[in-house]
């Protein structure tokens, strides 16, 4: 019994053609014997000396983000500062804003990737560029909550260009990678 190459049919020993498919079998008889041609020697690949590696030297724009995350934490200590000088008990009322705010940011975006978890978290400097609107909702309304009302309105603007541009250099540091 042989098998067609072509359909791979079974046929009598003797056939000449595939019963299915119609494919010639070759004529063992006619031809001569093939003998393989000599394979020359497998050639050695060349080696080649081993470059040194050099180690590339630090990023120059990885310092000035490292180094602006404790400016940013540096500046709000000294505006805290200089509203506890001149508006006494503000301060402690902001920083208790930011504290709720941060964990407030981590909760929303716990529940963010809870509703869409096929969504990368892009988190960096610690707020999410997903929840920066809802940061920026939740921020208003617990200043309100702390604050009286003018002062709210001179702290929103500031808190809202700060959360913009986070939320822009997370976009860029993930652009960038």
């Amino acid at each position: 019994m042989k098998y067609c190459p072509r359909c791979g049919y079974p046929n009598p020993d003797d056939a000449k053609f595939c019963m299915k498919c119609g494919y010639q079998f070759p004529d063992i008889t006619q031809q001569p014997p093939t003998q393989p041609y000599p394979q020359p020697p497998p050639i050695p690949a060349p080696s080649y000396p081993q470059q040194p590696s050099y180690s590339q030297p630090p990023s120059k724009r990885k310092i000035p983000m490292i180094l602006l995350v404790p400016a940013i934490v540096a500046a709000v200590i000294v505006v805290l500062g200089a509203l506890e000088a001149f508006l006494p008990g503000i301060a402690s009322s902001i920083a208790v804003a930011i504290v709720v705010l941060g964990f407030l940011n981590m909760f929303l975006q716990g529940i963010m990737d809870s509703f869409y978890p096929q969504h990368p978290p892009y988190s960096r400097f610690g707020i999410s560029v997903a929840s920066s609107a809802e940061t920026a909702i939740v921020f208003t309304g617990l200043l309100e909550i702390f604050l009286p009302r003018i002062i709210v309105a001179m702290i929103v603007p500031v808190a809202s260009m700060l959360i913009i541009f986070l939320g822009t250099l997370e976009v860029l540091a993930l652009l960038r990678y």
